[in-house]
């Protein structure tokens, strides 16, 4: 699982009165039935709230694939244990949020309960009612920072945040083994997700896969690069066709031993970031992922600074002898601009 996501009813109820935020979340949601799970407490809170509401969520054909999803498979889903609240939890929601039979602060607790995984607590829509349900849910920016600084560990958002979220959460995945790997890639490159492959001429002239690595391609995969940090982050991976067949490429092999060595094959990769300017070893991250063939893919995960430090990359075209911006634009590159007065990358 990539995350264990945490639902308010009132983001439900949201949907069955119209509410675009509400039911876009809830779509995402669904769409990513596959990766997601529902945290429930020891005492089933949240599944009962699910329950006394689901004739009504039932009616409604978002939500309804919803409810099936979580409800009706909820077996197949992780239980976090010790997600009960203590007193001094529950006192201190009480004072500030005037949550007496809480929601959200259930779900706080089982952000607590599992350490170290990406939580994500929908916060639903403002004044929403419904039968059996309080006004627990806020879109209080007050309310939502009071709670990010008592909970540091989660990512508390309303719900129109919800997709981004979402994309973030997908972009922040490390596909570790091959199936994950297939799976993650659903054989489509996106404004976050770019495939890379050498080729070569077979006996009749046409281009077909190679699994040798070459400098054309590792400069082709950090232009890519360069775009991501400019834009939103992303993954670029090296190893698979641009029509999303993973194929792999040749890992180079130890002195001593002939086995494969991929911190040689991450390095071929990491000694050419120097085409992009001002350093990236802070932003992006190589992995090496082994395939059933013997080959490797490489996946250079980018994850761009905070635009509020203004940054911008810039990739040198050795051709051209010259440093350009570049922007993602869809699952294509951009460039942008000259860039002036860079020193030339040695």
């Amino acid at each position: 699982m990539s995350a264990l996501i945490a639902v308010d009813p009132n983001v439900l109820l949201g949907v069955t009165l119209a509410d675009r935020h509400c039911t876009w979340a809830i779509q995402g949601l669904s769409e990513r039935a596959a990766e997601l799970c529902l945290a429930l407490d020891d005492q089933g809170v949240l599944f009962k709230t699910y329950y006394g509401i689901q004739e009504r969520l039932l009616a409604d054909n978002v939500t309804k694939t919803f409810i099936e999803m979580f409800l009706n498979a909820r077996q197949r889903r992780q239980r976090i244990r010790g997600a009960g609240l203590s007193d001094g939890e529950s006192r201190w929601l009480a004072a500030e949020l005037n949550l007496k039979e809480p929601v959200e602060p259930e779900l706080i607790a089982v952000g607590k309960a599992a350490p170290g995984r990406p939580i994500v607590v929908v916060v639903g829509k403002e004044g929403l009612k419904g039968e059996g349900i309080r006004e627990r849910a806020t879109n209080s920016p007050q309310v939502i920072d009071r709670l990010h600084e008592k909970y540091r560990s989660l990512c508390i958002c309303p719900a129109q945040s919800v997709p981004r979220q979402l994309g973030l959460i997908e972009r922040s995945r490390y596909p570790g083994a091959e199936d994950e790997l297939i799976a993650y890639i659903r054989g489509v490159e996106t404004e976050f997700v770019e495939f890379k492959q050498p080729h070569k001429q077979n006996s009749t002239g046409h281009q077909i896969p190679s699994p040798c690595l070459t400098q054309s391609i590792i400069k082709e995969a950090l232009e890519s690069v360069c775009a991501m940090l400019n834009c939103e982050g992303g993954k670029v991976f090296v190893g698979i066709t641009p029509a999303g067949q993973v194929t792999g490429i040749d890992p180079p092999a130890t002195m001593a031993s002939g086995t494969p060595d991929d911190d040689a094959l991450s390095r071929k990769f990491t000694d050419q970031y120097k085409l992009i300017s001002p350093t990236i070893n802070e932003y992006v991250k190589p992995a090496i992922i082994p395939l059933s063939n013997g080959r490797r893919v490489v996946a250079l995960h980018v994850e761009p600074p905070k635009k509020e430090k203004g940054v911008r990359f810039a990739f040198w075209d050795h051709s051209k002898r010259e440093w350009w911006e570049i922007d993602r634009c869809g699952p294509s590159n951009k460039r942008t601009r000259v860039v002036h007065g860079l020193p030339r990358p040695t």
